[in-house]
Formats: structure tokens, sequence, C-alpha cells
């Protein structure tokens, strides 16, 4: 008998029928911007619920944005604590840092206010600025390696068996699982400077690389 347990909150529903539907995007039909391209124009909504255009980071000088992964996924909560304690020395630096993730608003600002991030988290639901930069959805490898291969088949009674063990842990998968995460540097004109897709969910941009691609965008090397 296959189980009959499923979440109660729409966005672990929903990362529940995205795991089993599998990953989506995994090639470019188009190829993405790249380095010496514009960002596109691209508006989200802020934790308040108001509308924020990406344009405004990069208004008075360098900007990095840091997309994250779903905000049950351990490797988002990594990043997230280690950008708080990088936060000081990219502002030293000269860069305005912007998070990026795919909860709503409410969901939003309790992940930045558990992670002591002091840094605006743009709300990106629809995945339109995700897209709109190149990131792609992970295979199972990328995003659950270690994990047996039950799990990485998406077997059902092992997926909600998985899902059950993190109930009440205040991390429950949320969202959509495959979404891999990524970090742009950007200039004051909004040309990118550095873009760092990443090839597996714990694959972060290194604080040096950032600074020196800071510098680059700064001086207009």
């Amino acid at each position: 008998m296959e189980p009959t347990w499923s979440p109660s909150r729409p966005a672990e529903k929903a990362w529940l029928t995205k795991w089993l539907a599998g990953p989506q995007r995994l090639r470019w039909s188009d190829l993405p911007v790249q380095v010496g391209d514009k960002v596109p124009d691209i508006s989200l909504l802020d934790e308040d619920g108001r509308a924020v255009s990406l344009r405004q980071a990069w208004r008075d000088g360098p900007a990095i944005l840091v997309f994250l992964r779903h905000f049950g996924c351990g490797c988002a909560w990594q990043r997230a604590e280690r950008l708080a304690g990088e936060l000081d020395a990219l502002a030293s630096a000269g860069a305005t840092v912007i998070a990026i993730g795919q909860a709503d608003p409410t969901r939003t600002r309790a992940f930045r206010e558990r992670a002591g991030l002091h840094c605006p988290v743009l709300c990106d639901e629809g995945r339109q600025a995700y897209d709109a930069l190149g990131l792609l959805d992970a295979r199972p490898s990328q995003v659950a390696y270690g994990m047996p291969e039950s799990f990485l088949r998406r077997n059902l009674a092992v997926t909600i068996e998985f899902l059950q063990s993190r109930q009440g842990s205040g991390k429950e998968p949320v969202d959509s699982p495959w979404q891999l995460p990524g970090e742009f540097v950007i200039d004051d004109s909004g040309t990118i400077i550095l873009a760092h897709r990443s090839q597996y969910c714990a694959d972060y941009a290194d604080i040096d690389v950032l600074l020196s691609a800071i510098t680059e965008a700064r001086l207009r090397l």
C-alpha cells in the first residue's frame, strides 16, 4: 500500500510535488546572461510585500546577488549563516548585498531573522530572477548526494519518511527541491562582473573571489 500521509503546508506540498515530478530545467534553451552582459530589469517583493527593482541594488556602486536554495535546505542555512559573517567585509569593499529566495514575504522574513542576515532578502516565488540569471535545476546527485539510492530514485515511501523526519525541525523541505543557487557580482552600470552558478547545493562563491570581483567592478578593470 502506498503511504497516504502528505505535508499540510502549501510550501511543503509544493516540495513533495516537485520532488516526485523530477527536475525540469536541466539545460539552457538559449545562452544565459554572462560576464559582460547587463542584468535584466526584474522587480521582486521584499519581506513587507513591496515591489523592489533589482536595479536599486547597484545604483550607488557594485552589488552582489546571492541566490539561495529553498529555505528548508541545510545548504541554504549554511550559506546564509556564512554570509551573515561576511557582510561587514563585503560592505567595506563597497558592495551592496541582496539575497534572493523562493519563499513568500512572511517566510522570507522568518528565514532572514532566524539566520541573522542583516541584508535584504527578496522573494522570487515564481523563480523568474533565477531563470533570468540562468540558474538551472539540479539532478538528484547535485542536491541529494550521500543519500541512499532509494531516495535518489524518488521512491514515495522513502520520500514521505524523509519529510516526516523533518517535521517540527524548522527546516522542513519547501518550494522547489531542484533549484540550484548562484552568486553574481554586478557593477554600477548593471553589468555582470562575476557569474558563479553553483554545480551542487553547497557550491558557494569564496569570499576572496567576491572581494576581488567587487574591486574589479569598482575600478572598472
